[in-house]
């Protein structure tokens, strides 16, 4: 068995798995992996030229759902199939006002990518001016994260203005 490190999809962070890390977490020659994606049992998330790469959530999922894999890791097939989860990060912008003219989620981005944010950023500037919001993103293997947004307040750069000019004397 080799040792690699662990493979992470740069755009949802899900783990992956190569093949023959997948036919060993299996119980499987890697021979049984490649002939499982030619007959359409098994889907990989991506190759790199002939190497497939699976997210490891879907081998997991396969893992309970074929009868044959269930056995080899000693545990009953599953009676309900696990839903395949979406492929890609989704996120949704929550807005708060203060002033209570806006207060819940204004945008949802079913494709989002992590280098969006400035651009969420700009675009509740240019909708609400300098707010704070929370994105909220969930990846395809449940995991969730929330990225607050807190605008620097005129109390607070007055606030740094003074103490710049003590420390300067």
């Amino acid at each position: 068995m080799k040792t690699t490190s662990a493979i992470y999809d740069p755009h949802s962070g899900s783990e992956m798995m190569t093949a023959e890390q997948s036919a060993d977490y299996l119980g499987y020659h890697y021979a049984s992996i490649r002939r499982l994606v030619r007959e359409k049992a098994l889907k990989p998330y991506t190759s790199i030229g002939k190497a497939f790469l699976f997210l490891k959530a879907d081998i997991v999922r396969f893992q309970g759902n074929h009868p044959w894999a269930a056995g080899k890791a000693g545990r009953e097939k599953q009676t309900n199939p696990s839903p395949e989860p979406p492929r890609k990060l989704e996120a949704s912008v929550v807005v708060s006002r203060r002033d209570k003219i806006f207060d819940g989620v204004w945008k949802t981005d079913p494709d989002f990518t992590w280098d969006k944010l400035p651009l969420i950023k700009a675009d509740v500037n240019s909708a609400f001016g300098d707010q704070d919001f929370t994105v909220k993103v969930t990846s395809p293997d449940g995991g969730n994260w929330a990225i607050r947004y807190f605008p620097v307040s005129p109390l607070d750069t007055a606030i740094k203005k003074v103490t710049n000019k003590f420390k300067g004397k």
